[in-house]
């Protein structure tokens, strides 16, 4: 799928912003030129004219087109020679006839021979992490996942909370890197809270849409409540595109980041759009990670049992352990 439509139609209008103003620009640098040098606009009038010359010279004399070619290829030689002399008297750059694009490569269309611009994957790639909630700094990377908010002290259990996230974060980096909108499996993401989830998953996140896939990152409780306003929004039809593109976009995404699940208020029709989003992407191999704070008795007694079925039937559990990191990083800044 790669990236939304709303992105592509976000990227698209912002590029035609850009080679709008750069072509107005264009058109006023050079009417200064032509209005200072009026010799040069002279010369670009006839320049422009030579084929349609050479189109009147065809039909009219076609035996002496030869000559006549010749003829032009001199006159325009000398015209050309004569306007680089008038730019080099008036210290004007040929630059400057030619509109300031943000990508001269792709002139702000976007594309190179029917090729995406990399200015373009810049810049879908920006708006994928605007849409993320992160500016694509190094606010959420595998790089500063720190393990040194995770005790090294086995916990009653045997585990080594440590020892585990390093475990956790190895198997994202390598889930990140090997990423297949048909392959990957979906991720159940659980723990208690400021553990690290949101961190990591978000760290998935900016790994995929650096490949230039599409990602959809929300909390249960934003999306699911988006997603029930504009099912019951006054006027709303199964035919309406844009109440229908929020929920085609969460279920056809190539990464669907689901975090807090658990926080939703629940009603019928929360429920059963849970159940939609887990039973659909699962059907179609679509990948998802979702995180909750909740353990399996919770989610259980929360959700009906086909919804926790589908959940950890079809979901790879990944689990968090340790104490709350944050509390952990205010300790440690004392």
């Amino acid at each position: 799928m790669g990236f939304p439509k709303q992105i592509y139609d976000k990227a698209s209008q912002i590029l035609a912003d850009r080679r709008q103003k750069a072509n107005e620009q264009g058109r006023l640098q050079k009417e200064a030129i032509y209005s200072a040098l009026p010799e040069v606009a002279k010369i670009d009038r006839q320049l422009a004219q030579t084929g349609m010359a050479t189109i009147r010279a065809v039909a009219a004399a076609p035996n002496n087109l030869d000559a006549f070619i010749e003829k032009m290829r001199q006159e325009n030689l000398a015209l050309q020679a004569r306007r680089q002399e008038l730019l080099k008297e008036a210290g004007v750059s040929e630059e400057y006839f030619t509109p300031p694009y943000a990508c001269p490569l792709c002139q702000d269309t976007g594309y190179v021979e029917n090729k995406r611009c990399q200015c373009l994957d810049r810049l879908l790639k920006q708006l994928a992490y605007r849409q993320l909630g992160s500016t694509g700094d190094d606010n959420y990377r595998f790089s500063n996942f720190s393990l040194d908010y995770y005790s090294a002290t086995p916990l009653p259990n045997g585990v080594v909370p440590r020892t585990q996230m390093s475990q956790v974060k190895n198997y994202c980096v390598e889930y990140a890197k090997r990423f297949s909108p048909k392959a990957s499996p979906s991720l159940l993401f659980m723990g208690g809270t400021g553990l690290g989830k949101t961190h990591l998953s978000l760290a998935i996140a900016g790994q995929v849409i650096e490949k230039n896939y599409g990602v959809v990152y929300a909390s249960a409780q934003n999306l699911l409540a988006r997603l029930e306003s504009e099912h019951f929004t006054s006027g709303y039809r199964d035919e309406d595109e844009d109440s229908q593109s929020y929920l085609s976009m969460v279920l056809q995404c190539d990464l669907l980041i689901l975090d807090d699940l658990g926080t939703e208020f629940l009603n019928q029709f929360i429920t059963s759009m849970v159940y939609n989003i887990i039973n659909t992407r699962l059907i179609e191999s679509r990948p998802c990670i979702i995180s909750t704070n909740f353990s399996l008795p919770e989610l259980t007694k929360r959700y009906s049992e086909r919804l926790v079925s589908r959940l950890f039937g079809g979901y790879t559990r990944v689990d968090f352990v340790g104490k709350d990191i944050r509390i952990q990083s205010a300790l440690m800044q004392q």
